[in-house]
């Protein structure tokens, strides 16, 4: 490309010479054989002083404008005849005859039949060459500088075309990242959810092993007194103490299997409850301050192998429309969090609080425990995807993440993190009360 400019612009120049060079020699020979023509006229009529023959010899001169006086002296250096061109010249000739490139010339000797020299001749004309070149040179820098400026923007153009379909490249591939970001989050959400739901399930099923227990051995008891009552009457030995002992033992058991069947019931309540709305996405009418402890009721489990204490403060009219799954998995994911890292290997009485308040078309729920808190570094990382100050690999680094992306988006809330080590941490979580429908 650069050596094709570089040809282009020399092939140019070639031609703006070649076109100099012609002109130059044409307007020379011209002029050449102008003069030889006038001297010859006035060589034959400049020695008999003859006004009438100078006019006409003038006018002959004159029909080229750019010849403007004539002027013819005698030997003495005497003017005996001078004459101005009537023929107006064009704006171009007028400035160059203000701009003063008027050329005075010396025509011819002229000689009479003895060859005794009787006079001279003189001219004076407008010297167009001057800027007949200037303008072949202006004209000759105008197309340089326009080939150039031409291959200057297809240059530019074919560069800004590479530049677009690498941008297009690179934006497709950005695309497909990010849709394979987006599926690659949607699954580790779907994973989180479903390993939040494994623990939930472990816990309370471990947590019904104790009612279940109870019940099973009383059940067992009680069909031990019927046998025995039943092998009484069979052989006719029942006596009145022996029955209202049954009925006493009898009573009792029942009492015992019924309350833990029920214990078992609301067990059961909580996990099928619970485990629906961590699973499904689904829009409900439903009591805050129910819901929390419903979820603070499924994670009993776990906070009973443990000596810390949850706390919770919530007015019992706040009605809100949303998804509760997500309300739960959020605050089980606080609270794993807690035990994770906040109590874990610092604190073993360590204290949780959850409080809300009722405002005019939202609340506020604010989480905080005592535990070790967080620095600046970590507490402005902590939503990031993958995060995790746990080395033991046992952190998935994708839950406080998922919180996050369930607040804003989901919920269609905020939520904010203050904290420092040695003090805890302290969420603070804004959600409307009804979730429009627009999200």
């Amino acid at each position: 490309m650069k050596l094709k400019t570089i040809f282009i612009n020399l092939l140019i120049f070639l031609l703006y010479i070649i076109f100099m060079l012609y002109y130059t020699q044409r307007t020379e020979s011209y002029i050449n054989d102008f003069y030889n023509y006038i001297s010859l006229l006035f060589k034959n009529y400049l020695w008999e002083y003859n006004d009438k023959a100078m006019e006409d010899i003038s006018n002959i001169i004159f029909k080229n404008v750019e010849y403007r006086e004539i002027a013819v002296y005698d030997e003495s250096g005497n003017l005996f005849f001078k004459m101005e061109n009537p023929k107006k010249l064009n704006k171009i000739d007028l400035f160059f005859e203000k701009m003063n490139f008027i050329h005075e010339v010396s025509l011819s000797k002229s000689l009479d039949n003895n060859g005794i020299y009787i006079g001279e001749m003189y001219v004076k004309m407008v010297n167009r060459s001057f800027y007949v070149k200037l303008l072949g040179f202006l004209i000759y820098v105008l197309l340089a500088f326009l080939y150039n400026q031409m291959v200057v923007i297809n240059e530019t153009k074919r560069k800004l075309e590479k530049s677009n379909r690498e941008l297009e490249d690179t934006l497709e591939e950005l695309e497909n990242t990010i849709e394979n970001l987006n599926r690659t989050q949607e699954l580790l959400i779907n994973s989180e959810k479903m390993a939040s739901l494994g623990r939930l399930v472990a816990n309370i099923s471990h947590d019904l092993n104790t009612p279940l227990g109870i019940a099973y051995t009383s059940v067992t008891q009680l069909m031990k007194d019927f046998k025995k009552l039943e092998e009484g009457y069979i052989s006719g030995q029942v006596s009145k103490k022996l029955f209202e002992d049954y009925l006493n033992s009898g009573n009792e058991l029942l009492d015992i299997i019924l309350a833990n069947l029920m214990r078992m019931s609301d067990l059961i309540k909580s996990l099928k409850k619970v485990s629906a709305q961590e699973v499904s996405n689904i829009k409900l009418k439903v009591n805050l301050k129910e819901e929390l402890e419903a979820i603070l009721k499924s994670l009993n489990p776990v906070i009973r192998k443990t000596s810390h204490k949850i706390s919770l403060k919530c007015p019992d009219d706040i009605e809100m429309v949303t998804y509760p799954g997500a309300i739960a998995q959020i605050i089980t994911n606080f609270i794993d969090n807690s035990l994770k890292h906040g109590f874990k290997n610092y604190k073993e009485n360590g204290r949780i609080n959850i409080e809300v308040f009722n405002e005019k078309d939202s609340v506020k729920i604010i989480y905080s425990d005592n535990g070790r808190g967080m620095d600046e570094k970590t507490k402005s990382a902590i939503f990031e995807p993958f995060f995790t100050t746990d080395n033991s690999g046992e952190s998935s680094g994708i839950g406080m993440n998922v919180v996050y992306n369930l607040v804003n988006t989901v919920l269609q809330g905020q939520i904010y993190v203050e904290s420092a080590p040695g003090k805890g941490v302290k969420f603070t979580v804004i959600l409307p009360k009804v979730v429009s429908e627009s999200k």
